[in-house]
């Protein structure tokens, strides 16, 4: 990890599928986008207030920017999804009750896995079927079906 004086240690970071950006998590419970090569600062996604355990982009990011394509955890047992277009969480994913300490999608995009350290084998899948509108970077209506 690293980290200095003044920031929190980064925990994790990942690379968009089109590589235009690098999405980073901390310990401060933060995410930040950045965009790739510049490494120019983009947003800073506020949603969690326990350290981050994972970030990672939906083989669909950058296709649209009011899609939700950006998923993070943290040790609060917290998931939420973004959007490119909001600075805060399209929708949180409920149910896990303990730290949530890494998430990947399948490379379909329908299907997100989290790996929780609290408990033997302790693995999840969802189905992820979600709709929802964005106006004016505020969500106005999220419809989402989670099979565990």
């Amino acid at each position: 990890m690293f980290s200095d004086r003044r920031y929190p240690p980064l925990s994790y970071c990942n690379i968009s599928p089109c590589s235009g950006y690098l999405a980073t998590g901390s310990w401060s419970g933060l995410v930040k986008l950045w965009r790739l090569p510049s490494c120019n600062p983009v947003a800073t996604l506020t949603g969690h207030n326990g350290r981050i355990g994972a970030v990672t982009f939906s083989p669909q990011a950058g296709l649209a920017d009011n899609v939700a394509c950006l998923s993070s955890c943290d040790s609060d047992g917290v998931v939420n999804l973004w959007s490119m277009s909001s600075t805060r969480p399209v929708a949180h994913l409920p149910g896990h009750g303990c730290r949530v300490a890494r998430l990947n999608y399948h490379p379909s995009g329908s299907f997100l896995v989290r790996r929780v350290t609290t408990t033997p084998g302790g693995f999840g899948t969802w189905r992820l079927l979600m709709r929802f509108s964005i106006k004016k970077d505020t969500v106005t209506s999220v419809q989402h079906l989670l099979s565990p």
